[in-house]
């Protein structure tokens, strides 16, 4: 399921890399595996290798490094960029993106994209020079950089005093606002790289947080200039959010931290090493001289979420998000504590409908790590608008640890929200459903999912009764939204003929009148090519009497229609 291991952002990332760096005929040749079914094995190691093998002159190993492709391999003899990485990467972009001829089409075309390549490096290289530029002579005074044992407070008060002066000398940069606020965040970040390890991840996430604030700060006031456009925010924002997913994945990818990932927390009915049943998560710190100062630091931090999250109107930073990720991979805090602050917040009498919804899905969060779904559940039917999307995140861990029930669970609690569901979201939710399925639940239980999620699920229930030799039903299904043969699969009407012809007969009739009807010639040539068809079948079902009888209906019903009588004799249907 390549689909839930790579996001599209991960994949049109790879894919700008690609048409930088591989030649549209190392393209082309790598097509020809993909096509020929010759790639095959895929799969994502440590969230940032996608590896597979191609069957070539022998069989190959192609491995592509999801964020920095120049570390890619294969075990071909060719140099560089080859083939067989070509086939692997439109194996994944088939899986995640679309079609994949019309990927390796557009870089064989000339015009935009070709330019693009063309000045790929370019645009490159002024990012380098502007990231460069700006971070050149603005060293921190002396004694003003943090020390380990400084207070959180100590950390904000650099944050501002060096972000004061960064703003102030490179105001003209904002119209690259993704390079200012990389360049930022590397400032505030390059004098602590030296502290012990938790420390520095909550230096570094705090420090994050502090520059969307920022961000969201710049985002509220009124456009100065034509360059100040809602895209550079959201770009600025996405670069932000991937910073910090980073910064907590390494917090959480080695192993050997006591922080555990988002998959573990969420697999456990009671995590985190809490003995007393309730689910909730004590997170006694790690007795260390540095576990009072990080105490401290993750009490800051969350102070400062909160007063982002609640308090603050929507801005252009996912704050939810951002404080679902750092309860859950960094903040090791009293869960009770927090949950009752929740509690607390949503009591009181100033907070407007969204603030309220805000606290409601943050306390859904805690009810979910602690494994108490139902709560979470009755807590979200509060909410005053549902979005699948809030689920995403907790669905991917229980299909990582192969928690089928609790997946199941939510995936029948989004069932109604999946009509109005990104075409995006409701793929991946659906590709959830038939993981989850294999594993528990019953056939007949995905069969009214898919009827329930109904015209989405059109194609996939289509499927889904065809697999399970249903073909009564998979009929009643095309009857009824009034099907062409023309726009079904070729193998599936094989697959029904193969099994009884009789059943192709309606759905034949009911396209050949709609056609008739249209009274038009080319309508009429469908419609007498169809006719053949349908005899080859009433052939097959021994009923070729019953075809000549109603072909003789059938052209005197429309005997008025010279134009229709003529496409009958010159197909030999009526002599």
């Amino acid at each position: 399921m390549l689909r839930t291991q790579i996001s599209k952002e991960q994949m049109e990332a790879l894919a700008a890399d690609i048409r930088t760096y591989f030649d549209a005929e190392v393209m082309r040749r790598g097509l020809e595996y993909q096509q020929k079914g010759l790639v095959y094995n895929a799969q994502i190691q440590d969230e940032t290798k996608y590896s597979a093998k191609v069957q070539g002159s022998r069989v190959f190993d192609a491995e592509l490094d999801l964020t920095f492709l120049v570390s890619s391999s294969c075990t071909c003899e060719e140099e560089g960029y080859c083939e067989h990485m070509a086939g692997a990467f439109l194996y994944a972009y088939a899986a995640v993106c679309g079609r994949p001829d019309e990927f390796v089409r557009s870089m064989a075309a000339p015009g935009p994209d070709a330019l693009k390549s063309r000045t790929a490096s370019v645009r490159i290289d002024s990012s380098l020079h502007r990231l460069t530029t700006m971070l050149t002579g603005l060293e921190p005074k002396p004694g003003a950089v943090p020390r380990e044992t400084d207070s959180a407070e100590r950390w904000s008060g650099f944050f501002e005093e060096m972000y004061g002066r960064f703003a102030h000398s490179h105001a003209q940069q904002r119209n690259h606002l993704d390079d200012y606020f990389a360049a930022a965040l590397q400032m505030l970040t390059q004098p602590i790289s030296w502290w012990n390890t938790g420390l520095r991840r909550l230096y570094i996430a705090s420090s994050i947080v502090y520059l969307m604030q920022r961000l969201d700060d710049m985002a509220r006031m009124p456009r100065s200039s034509p360059y100040d456009s809602p895209g550079l925010y959201a770009k600025a924002a996405k670069l932000l959010h991937e910073k910090l997913n980073q910064a907590v994945k390494d917090a959480t990818g080695n192993g050997k931290d006591d922080h555990r990932d988002s998959a573990s927390s969420l697999h456990s009915e009671h995590s985190d090493g809490d003995t007393s049943g309730n689910g909730h998560s004590a997170a006694t710190p790690v007795k260390n001289p540095s576990a009072s100062s990080e105490q401290s630091a993750a009490l800051a931090l969350n102070l400062a979420l909160h007063e982002q999250l609640f308090r603050k109107p929507a801005g252009i930073v996912d704050w939810l998000h951002v404080y679902r990720l750092l309860w859950l991979k960094l903040l090791r805090l009293d869960r009770r504590d927090e949950e009752a602050r929740l509690s607390k917040l949503r009591g009181e009498p100033g907070l407007n409908g969204r603030q309220r919804d805000l606290t409601r899905l943050a306390e859904a969060h805690f009810a979910v790590l602690g494994g108490r779904d139902e709560e979470a559940a009755a807590r979200l039917s509060l909410l005053g608008e549902s979005h699948a999307e809030d689920m995403l995140p907790y669905l991917n861990s229980f299909y990582q640890t192969k928690a089928w029930s609790r997946l199941l669970f939510w995936l029948r609690w989004l069932l109604p929200l999946m009509k109005k569901a990104e075409p995006a979201v409701f793929q991946l939710v659906a590709d959830y459903w038939n993981e989850a399925l294999k594993h528990e639940g019953s056939p007949e239980e995905w069969q009214s999912a898919l009827v329930a999620m109904l015209p989405r699920s059109y194609a996939k229930l289509s499927a889904f009764l065809l697999q399970h030799g249903r073909y009564k039903e998979w009929m009643s299904l095309h009857l009824y939204n009034a099907a062409s043969p023309y726009d079904l699969s070729t193998l599936e009407l094989k697959q029904l003929e193969g099994a009884d012809p009789r059943m192709l007969l309606p759905l034949y009739h009911q396209a050949i009148d709609r056609l008739v009807v249209q009274r038009n010639r080319e309508a009429y040539r469908m419609a007498v090519k169809m006719l053949k068809k349908l005899q080859t079948l009433y052939t097959a079902a021994g009923e070729t009497g019953r075809f000549h009888e109603f072909i003789a209906r059938f052209s005197l019903q429309y005997g008025r229609l010279r134009a229709f009588q003529e496409e009958l004799k010159k197909g030999k249907l009526l002599t």
